[in-house]
């Protein structure tokens, strides 16, 4: 189903609010929610702006969605579905922690090379940071360099065993 038809009435739907006519942040809403066995046909839905989408969720709209999720979960509890992760969460733990580090590990021992080389020109941490986002390098997590990051990752580069080959 698209955001601009309903499969139900096979037109296209309210492309403003049923309320007060605007017709940006439109959303639609459930008449009966989904989880207590409302369809996402046109029947079912109603085109408004966020703002009666609140009010029509409750003054606070947390409370109702918190509502639904915790009825979601319940149900899936009586369908035997097993939520969340109960066994070797400590472990799986662990291994997340090694699996983050030796991806940052990597990274800082492909990139500490060039760093070490633009360092011993004189250049400052931040000289260096500058010049790799003006290169559009990115960080082990995809951000911009700054003069912080760049020492992080030579520390942890002289942290990490070299590995030489002949």
């Amino acid at each position: 189903m698209t955001a601009s038809t309903s499969p139900a009435l096979g037109k296209k739907r309210a492309k403003k609010c049923n309320y007060c006519e605007a017709t940006t942040n439109l959303h639609q809403h459930h008449i009966m929610p989904v989880l207590l066995g409302g369809t996402n046909d046109g029947f079912n839905l109603l085109t408004v702006c966020k703002a009666h989408h609140h009010m029509l969720h409750g003054i606070h709209e947390r409370a109702s969605h918190s509502n639904l999720t915790k009825i979601g979960l319940a149900n899936a509890q009586e369908r035997g579905i097993v939520l969340g992760n109960r066994v070797n969460l400590k472990e799986a733990g662990r291994k997340g922690a090694a699996a983050v580090k030796a991806k940052a590990d990597g990274f800082a021992s492909r990139i500490a090379g060039p760093i070490r080389l633009l360092r011993g020109t004189g250049m400052t941490y931040t000289a260096i940071a500058d010049n790799l986002n003006q290169l559009g390098v990115p960080t082990a997590n995809k951000g911009a360099w700054r003069g912080d990051t760049v020492s992080k990752v030579l520390q942890r580069s002289l942290q990490v065993p070299q590995v030489y080959l002949h």
